[in-house]
């Protein structure tokens, strides 16, 4: 507080409302009080006000924090049957378990000329957007209201949680969504908006906080890892007939959209393939590792780089090419997809794909190229 330029400290104290945010679970506290548990690298035990950036980030390194370490859960799969929780609050590891079944898997695996059964991985990925989160919250004394300038992707949520933190009706917080260099769902859940917003209205003088790129990277939710055990059959023709799957995804911390994300990579679990005897299960875990949640494709691309994989070995053991497999398995109008829609005429760019990269793809095969 003596440091040169600084305005004020804020912590879960200063905190009149809610102090959890979140999505879907209002679960991701914008600070961890004095003699509460740390569940990431990313939360927030305090922040420095002060007349400029440089000022509040030498006055924070003075800020001193005792920890009781504890045991980190860092594997996604040990996490499900640890007897240690990894988040405070929460009574399970188990974020959400997203399942379906459809017809008889077991007897059609059995009868299936060709089988294939392999384990994928796919790994935390960051945004890397352009530019990091930032957030401008400009209070009006006279009105009693403020305004909030946010690089997020929802300003409605963003506003609800904000006046749910300050404890103030929702006619008092305005946000306006700034164009910003990138998200790519990175920004889906609140960062730096709350903090900049309490201090704001707390200090009644506008504020600004953007986060440093090391700050980002520890803060945001990343693309899940996944970790896809894939079992399918097909007959002597490459007909897909069975596809059994499990998968568990890291989920980090606090729920974002975790749930959702698994909900995504077990509906597509199948890709644009019919296969009619299915059984699926895709499991969101928390554990201490960064927080997951929303990125392009959202679940759905890490099915099909298991599914496409799995697809390529049948190929092989068949005698077929990638694309002759993919051709006769894609889905068509009237055909029961995944989970058990009715597919429509929007399904038919997967087939026209295909056929629009046949001479590509035949051109490449004949000149010894990898496909």
């Amino acid at each position: 507080l003596a440091s040169p330029g600084v305005e004020a400290v804020f912590t879960a104290a200063d905190v009149s409302g809610d102090i959890k945010v979140g999505i879907i679970y209002k679960d991701w506290p914008v600070f961890i009080g004095v003699g509460e548990r740390t569940s990431y690298a990313g939360d927030v035990l305090a922040i420095v006000v002060a007349q400029n950036r440089r000022q509040a980030r030498q006055a924070a390194k003075k800020i001193k924090v005792e920890y009781k370490v504890h045991r980190p859960i860092v594997e996604a799969v040990a996490a499900i049957d640890d007897p240690e929780i990894a988040v405070a609050g929460t009574t399970s590891n188990v974020l959400s378990r997203s399942e379906y079944t459809r017809g008889d898997v077991d007897a059609m695996l059995a009868s299936s000329a060709h089988v294939i059964n392999e384990t994928f991985k796919t790994q935390r990925i960051e945004h890397a957007f352009l530019e990091p989160e930032s957030t401008l919250a400009v209070p009006d004394s006279n009105k009693g209201t403020m305004h909030v300038y946010s690089g997020g992707q929802g300003v409605w949520d963003d506003r609800d949680q904000i006046c749910a933190l300050l404890n103030v009706p929702i006619d008092k917080v305005t946000v306006e969504l700034v164009s910003n260099g990138g998200a790519f769902g990175g920004k889906e859940d609140m960062s730096n908006q709350a903090h900049a917003s309490l201090a704001a209205w707390l200090l009644q003088v506008p504020v600004k906080c953007t986060l440093s790129r090391e700050e980002s990277f520890l803060m945001h939710a990343k693309r899940h890892p996944i970790d896809m055990s894939y079992k399918i059959g097909c007959d002597s023709e490459g007909k897909l007939l069975a596809l059994h799957v499990r998968a568990i995804g890291d989920s980090g911390a606090y729920a974002s959209v975790g749930m959702k994300v698994l909900e995504r990579m077990a509906g597509h679990a199948s890709g644009p393939y019919q296969v009619p005897n299915i059984d699926v299960e895709a499991i969101a875990v928390r554990t201490n590792n960064p927080v997951c949640g929303a990125f392009r494709g959202f679940g759905a691309n890490q099915a099909q780089f298991a599914m496409e994989g799995v697809l390529d070995r049948l190929a092989e053991k068949v005698g077929i090419d990638g694309w002759t497999i993919r051709r006769r398995n894609v889905i068509m109008p009237g055909m029961v997809w995944g989970p058990g829609q009715i597919m429509d005429d929007g399904c038919l760019g997967a087939s026209k794909c295909l056929d629009a990269i046949k001479p590509a793809y035949d051109e490449a095969r004949s000149l010894g190229k990898a496909v």
